[in-house]
């Protein structure tokens, strides 16, 4: 018979069971598979606590809609005992578990305890036994801010070293918004902050502040969150040296060659008393600036505000102090005759055209030793107009007052008295 002719072999469960080898190893499959089953029906079972974090939102939920907010803690941690099979209770975390809120129970204001539910999710393969805390507890109510003052509450009044004086107290932001459930930002009465100095200070310092709202009473007041623009509170309190400064006066715009020490100043208060910040270099307590365009023969007048001066503090009752600037008897003045035609416009902007169509005034006033003032000519005063841009101005045509520029030859010592402008015209070409 031919290889091709040659019958199949048939599977025999016959002869499988009856083989030994065969045998052998089904009946060890069958006993690692009873013993499985018997195993996982017979473990027992066993308890396990796990901490579920629970995120406190009311959003998108009846309490929303009704214009409420929760105030109390944003999250929190709930302890929950499930049971389950010995062999399953290591796998079990916090992400088997629906940890929630039952939000539809908050529809008034007030102070609510609102049910927390937990279940095992989608797994049945445990049950929770039991949990804690079942509920969480907060305030509800309609949100209100309201703008307001930061108080300072500084434990001592004497709080600098001998032969210093505190200037005034800088908080980098001086105003708070308390914000919070309506019915407790009403309660407000302030905002105060603690000012804690234990040490007489010496230099100017800087602290950190916490502020706190309180009740008419002075007990802080719950649910409120204040709210400002920089990253921490701080107050700058600045130590300055007592010291008695002289005033003094600064003349500008001298002309050239003018004798100086011709013109007598006098001060109705020669010192004050004030407040220097410690390592600065201020030696007068500098009242401003005189220009020789206000000073005419004679006495000259004048009155500045000394409680707001720069760098110092005044600490006496200095408020005002009167400036008399006498130019000597031996000065002189004269009036020259001049006209828009004989104004000189400089630095005309190319494309453009420009013209003086009028002075505020027909004469100019010179100022001057009688020497001077005594050959002085018409040709000798010249006026000038800058037409110069500023800086990122554009060029508009039309009319303009430009100040009046007063230039004196061949007369030394002497200046123009008075303020003067031109009515300039500026048209394109």
């Amino acid at each position: 018979m031919s290889e091709q002719q040659k019958p199949k072999k048939r599977f025999s469960l016959r002869k499988l069971i009856y083989n030994d080898k065969n045998l052998i190893i089904i009946s060890l499959l069958a006993a690692v598979c009873i013993w499985i089953a018997t195993s996982m029906n017979l473990s027992p079972e066993t308890t396990k606590n796990i901490s579920v974090p629970l995120k406190i939102d009311f959003s998108d939920t009846v309490t929303e809609e009704l214009g409420f907010k929760c105030y109390g803690e944003s999250s929190m941690t709930v302890n929950v005992t499930v049971r389950a099979k010995k062999y399953l209770a290591k796998d079990i975390s916090a992400d088997d578990l629906d940890v929630k809120l039952q939000t539809s129970s908050v529809t008034t204001t007030g102070i609510h305890e609102v049910p927390i539910s937990v279940s095992a999710g989608d797994s049945g393969d445990f049950t929770v036994e039991s949990y804690y805390p079942t509920v969480y507890t907060g305030y509800f109510d309609v949100p209100e801010e309201q703008e307001m003052e930061i108080k300072l509450n500084y434990n001592t009044k004497d709080y600098v070293a001998d032969g210093f004086v505190a200037g005034e107290s800088l908080l980098n932001e001086p105003n708070v918004v308390v914000s919070g459930p309506k019915t407790y930002v009403a309660r407000v009465s302030k905002v105060v902050a603690d000012v804690n100095l234990n040490d007489k200070l010496s230099e100017t310092a800087t602290i950190n502040i916490e502020p706190k709202a309180v009740d008419v009473y002075g007990n802080k007041v719950d649910y409120i969150s204040l709210n400002y623009g920089a990253e921490k509170l701080t107050l700058t309190i600045p130590v300055l040296k007592v010291k008695q400064l002289g005033t003094h006066v600064t003349l500008t715009d001298a002309p050239e060659s003018v004798d100086l020490s011709k013109i007598k100043i006098y001060y109705s208060t020669d010192s004050i008393r004030a407040g220097v910040l410690a390592g600065t270099d201020i030696k007068a307590a500098e009242l401003g600036e005189v220009h020789f365009s206000d000073l005419r023969v004679g006495e000259n007048t004048f009155t500045f505000n000394a409680t707001q001066l720069e760098g110092i503090t005044v600490l006496d009752d200095t408020e005002k102090v009167t400036v008399r600037v006498v130019v000597p008897s031996d000065y002189t003045s004269k009036d020259i005759d001049v006209s828009a035609a004989g104004v000189k416009l400089n630095n005309v902007p190319a494309g453009y055209t420009a013209k003086v169509t009028a002075l505020n005034s027909d004469s100019v006033t010179i100022i001057g030793p009688k020497s001077a003032i005594r050959g002085l000519k018409a040709k000798n005063v010249m006026l000038s107009c800058d037409l110069t841009a500023k800086k990122g101005e554009s060029i508009k045509t039309g009319t303009r007052q430009l100040p009046v520029t007063v230039s004196i030859a061949k007369a030394d010592g002497t200046w123009a008295y008075g303020t003067y402008r031109a009515t300039v015209e500026l048209s394109k070409k």
